[in-house]
Order: structure tokens, then sequence, then C-alpha cells
């Protein structure tokens, strides 16, 4: 959330007032990058296009029969519309007014409408990952069980990890496995590090308990890396140590693949 940057617009007919609320959203907003703007004309806020956060600032110089007649622009230009009546001490969005508490100054007030906004991505994004982790899953797995050509590169694994010598390691048969597995989904590392699928990919695959067998991956990886009768790929092995082991079998993956074209 911190890459994306929210559009907020200060509505007020009163400059000193508005100045005030920007300020506080500025100082609130530390769970996301922001760019406040203040508008005092509706044929200005017209001209402009959505934004994330409205926040309409009702004085002695703006009143509810205002707010009334211009709704339809105010709904038009965002879904989280706030709008304060600074003398009844009242906020209201989505048609649900509360009554503002006396130590609700403006800091206050904007930590308020900036952490409500916050836990609101925060579930969209949370329900958005869980969606993608479903079709991810069922993508992936549906392409590992077909089994295409699974003889073949497993052969090809061995030839380039091992360079087709033995290793007895218990999480040798594991790590082509899932060295296979990623290179029939060509997948890559992700660089917002979402490997819930994987996770879940390595439960269905061996029925066993995934930190066990990422335990199991990386004791072999290390032990090739270590290996005295010196192999090809020590040396990438090398490079790539410290990164998480999903990355790692990933980054494996495209060094075999490589080798198939």
């Amino acid at each position: 959330m911190k890459e994306k940057i929210i559009q907020i617009v200060v509505f007020s007919r009163k400059q000193e007032l508005a100045e005030k609320f920007k300020y506080a959203i500025n100082w609130e907003s530390r769970y996301f990058r922001q760019e406040t703007k203040i508008i005092n004309d509706i044929e200005e806020l017209r001209k402009v296009k959505k934004v994330n956060i409205l926040i309409v600032l009702i004085d002695e110089q703006m009143n509810w029969e205002f707010i009334e007649f211009n709704k339809e622009v105010l709904n038009s230009k965002t879904k989280e519309c706030f709008i304060i009546d600074m003398q009844k001490r009242t906020i209201t969005k989505n048609g649900i007014t509360e009554l503002l508490r006396d130590s609700q100054d403006d800091k206050a007030l904007a930590f308020k409408i900036v952490y409500d906004y916050y836990i609101e991505l925060k579930k969209k994004n949370e329900k958005s990952q869980l969606s993608y982790n479903y079709k991810k899953l069922k993508k992936t797995m549906n392409k590992f069980e077909q089994g295409d050509n699974k003889s073949i590169i497993l052969d090809k694994i061995d030839e380039v990890v091992m360079e087709n010598r033995r290793n007895n390691s218990a999480g040798y048969e594991k790590l082509k496995t899932m060295i296979y597995f990623s290179i029939v989904n060509k997948l890559e590392v992700d660089s917002e590090k979402n490997y819930n699928y994987f996770h879940k990919a390595i439960a269905r695959i061996f029925n066993e308990n995934v930190t066990v067998i990422l335990n199991e991956i990386n004791s072999t990886i290390r032990i090739i890396r270590k290996r005295k009768k010196q192999l090809k790929i020590q040396e990438y092995l090398e490079e790539i140590k410290g990164k998480q082991i999903i990355e790692q079998i990933i980054l494996i993956s495209k060094i075999v693949e490589k080798s198939m074209n």
C-alpha cells in the first residue's frame, strides 16, 4: 500500500479551516502515501477526476442545503465521502451520521478518516490476495498434474543440478519435484513475495508439513552448494544463498529451463 498514492480532496469555502485540516491529514497519514488538495469552489470540483477520499467541511459559509443540492457532484467524485459539520460536531459517511466527541480535534478526525480508509484497503487487499492464491494454486496444480514431459524434465534436472551424480539426501527428490513444478508453470520470482499458493501446492503434493519439506529442500541445496566434488551449479547456488527457499527453487528452475532451449 505504500507504493500507491492516495488522492485526497478537502472541500471547504473557508481556506483557513481547509489548510488546518490538510495539515492534520498530512500529519496523520503514516499508513500510505497521499496527496491532499484543497478545493473551495464546486465548479472546480466538477473538473476533478475521481479521488480516493473526499472530505467536505461544513461551517457558517457552507450549509447542508448546499451539500444536498450538490450531492450528486460529491458522490460522483469518490466512494469515500466524509461530511463534517464543524458547528453541529457531526461526521457523516454513507448516510450514517455520528456525533463527534469533544476530544476529537482536527488531528483526531484526520486520524479516524485515514485509519478507517487504511483498514478498508487492507481488507480489500487481503480478499484480492485470497482470490489470487486460490486461482494460482488451481492453475499451477493442474499443470503439475498433467505431467507434461515429466521424465524428460526430471532427467534434465539431474543433469544440470547434479551432473548425473548421485544424491542421497532426504530432500533431493522433493527439490526435483518442486523444480519441475516451477518449470511446467513457468514461475517467476514474485516482487511482493506472495508464495502462499506455492506453500499450499507443497502440502498437496507431499501431504506433509510444509515447513519440514522446505527445511529438507534447504538442507539439500546447502549440501549441493558445499559438495567437495565440484559442480557447475555451485557458484550460482552461492549467489542466491540467503534468498527464500521458494525463490531459490524458482531460480534453479530457470537455469534448468535455459539448458533445455
